[in-house]
């Protein structure tokens, strides 16, 4: 089982897309998690990870970009 794709939606106030396909960055449209602070339990960041749809694109990309 391999690791899940995440892209951090918020660090502090600023949003920030981090799913990385085909050179260009865009939020993730998957499930979230957030994750917290374990000494105080504050919001350190929120997470959205990658769908599914945005994985095959991501694969997709690598593999066709392997050929250039």
């Amino acid at each position: 089982m391999s690791a899940p794709a995440f892209s951090i939606v918020s660090l502090g106030a600023a949003p920030v897309p981090a799913v990385h396909a085909d050179g260009r960055f865009e939020t993730g449209a998957g499930a979230s998690l957030v994750v917290e602070n374990p000494s105080d339990a504050s919001t350190l960041a929120q997470l959205s990870g990658a769908s599914v749809a945005q994985v095959e694109q991501a694969i997709i990309a690598a593999v066709s970009g392997k050929d250039r």
